[in-house]
């Protein structure tokens, strides 16, 4: 009796990274199945940085599907650790840095407590200061900044002194906050967060007519995921605030 063939081992599967990336970048991309990609690629390639990258990318992008706050937490909490890995190995991967940027940022406002607040506030900083350093054109960092002046007018002088003892705090700069989400939006306008959070800026300057329209542009936006329909609400709900305000 011939004995059994020998089964000879697969190699794992070479992920094509240039089009896991056009496709995670198109509207209404599939985060879960991309995620699921990166996850399997990340498990055949522990220590590729390029693809712990990416992976940092998705588990962030998945929590915008989901509803659980404190699994939106502890999914963005596996994203910031994942990017704080991919920047301990090359300390010039501007995807890290940006994915660990927008994983601390959106922690800081998750309602958590005030010294986690400060601690992820000082996170977000830093790897915001590098991003802007290794490209400050970037739509997404351009938003952080614009959005970090709402963030940081919303701090009290307690949170502010606790956070300039590790690094200085910018003085509140409207104008220049205005531009940079103005020019986010310019080169990524699919991005609905940019024209909330424009909008919200625009109501604090008093300038209620360029808020409205800035509302309706956003509110034109498709909405692909959970957190996409939240932010609409939001923004006809400042809508309405400011036609109690400014009557049509």
């Amino acid at each position: 009796m011939a004995a059994p063939a020998k089964l000879e081992s697969q190699p794992p599967k070479v992920i094509d990274l240039l089009a896991w990336d056009a496709e995670i970048s198109k509207t209404g991309a599939n985060y879960e199945k991309l995620y699921e990609q990166i996850s399997q690629a990340s498990k055949d390639s522990p220590e590729n940085v390029e693809i712990l990258s990416r992976l940092a990318q998705a588990t962030f992008l998945v929590t915008l599907n989901m509803n659980d706050p404190k699994e939106i937490k502890a999914k963005t909490t596996e994203s910031l650790e994942i990017a704080e890995k991919v920047v301990a190995k090359d300390s010039n991967n501007f995807r890290g840095h940006l994915w660990q940027a927008a994983a601390s940022g959106k922690i800081a406002l998750l309602g958590v407590s005030v010294p986690e607040k400060i601690k992820y506030s000082i996170a977000f900083l830093r790897a915001l200061a590098v991003c802007i350093r290794l490209n400050p054109k970037d739509p997404m960092v351009l938003f952080m900044e614009g959005r970090f002046a709402l963030a940081l007018s919303s701090l009290t002088e307690e949170e502010k002194a606790a956070i300039r003892k590790e690094l200085p705090l910018p003085d509140i700069n409207w104008a220049e906050a205005e531009a940079k989400l103005r020019e986010s939006i310019a080169i990524n306008g699919a991005l609905i967060d940019g024209y909330v959070t424009l909008a919200y800026l625009l109501v604090k300057m008093k300038k209620y007519a360029e808020a409205k329209e800035v509302i309706v542009k956003g509110l034109s936006q498709q909405l692909v995921t959970k957190s996409d329909q939240e932010v609409a609400q939001e923004l006809k709900s400042l809508q309405t605030r400011i036609n109690n305000i400014v009557p049509q």
